[in-house]
């Protein structure tokens, strides 16, 4: 879309897990979320073996237990009915209002941004003189 955004994914060596909580920006109930790890054994080290599940002994890696699959089912369904190009048009539009947040905020006296807004987040607010 045009934005530069910095790498924050698993192209950076230090990152080992990311979070993704469609129930933001992805219009989904909560507790619609998830994670997502790097490697296979960060799954392995939060799984528990479950003697009642799947009429036997199962493993289970969530980590709040069991819940019901509506969330998912939502996530889904917005997937296919937003579409790309929706969530493309939902982001562009959350990225103008942060834009025109922080320029509101340069034009309080007293208030300055430290630094310019690269996701629709607006951080770094100080107090002029302060």
């Amino acid at each position: 879309m045009g934005f530069k955004v910095p790498d924050f994914d698993f192209k950076l060596p230090g990152v080992s897990s990311i979070t993704v909580d469609p129930h933001k920006m992805g219009l989904a109930p909560i507790p619609a979320s998830g994670i997502l790890f790097r490697d296979s054994w960060a799954v392995k080290a939060i799984s528990k073996r479950i003697p009642y599940l799947a009429g036997g002994e199962a493993e289970q890696a969530t980590i709040t237990g069991s819940r019901p699959g509506a969330s998912a089912i939502a996530v889904w369904a917005l997937l296919k009915h937003v579409g790309k190009e929706g969530y493309k048009a939902i982001v562009e539009g959350c990225m103008k209002l942060t834009w025109k947040l922080a320029d509101e905020v340069s034009r309080i006296d007293g208030l300055k941004l430290l630094t310019k807004p690269v996701i629709n987040i607006i951080r770094d607010l100080a107090i002029k003189g302060g």
